[in-house]
């Protein structure tokens, strides 16, 4: 589980590093890094601990609460609490919905990531 973490904040730095140019305006590389190292080893309390293997999850916390990329509701890149729990979107929670988020989603001012490699 530390390894994943590990592992996924390394991933959120290099693709952050390879991110193109027309990147919605506020996201902030530098703090979604920041954010990674901090909770690569640690839970943020503010989000749901029910998930068997957390990656897709910790990364979108990255991107969202360090990168400051706005929650997505039309195409699935959220999480809300509300007095029952929480609810999500796939995107936010799922590896490969996240993944067709990340890299297909050109919603207004963002243009999609970057995909390197197979």
């Amino acid at each position: 589980m530390i390894r994943t973490r590990i592992l996924m904040a390394l991933i959120i730095v290099v693709t952050s590093l390879f991110m193109t140019s027309n990147v919605y305006a506020s996201y902030d590389r530098i703090n979604a890094t920041i954010y990674a190292d901090t909770w690569a080893l640690g839970r943020n309390s503010n989000y749901p601990t029910n998930w068997n293997s957390d990656c897709a999850d910790f990364v979108s916390q990255c991107l969202h609460e360090g990168g400051g990329l706005p929650f997505d509701d039309i195409h699935g890149w959220y999480i809300y609490k509300n007095l029952t729990g929480f609810y999500w979107g796939n995107a936010w929670s799922v590896a490969k919905d996240l993944m067709s988020w990340l890299l297909y989603y050109e919603g207004n001012n963002y243009q999609g990531a970057t995909y390197i490699g197979n």
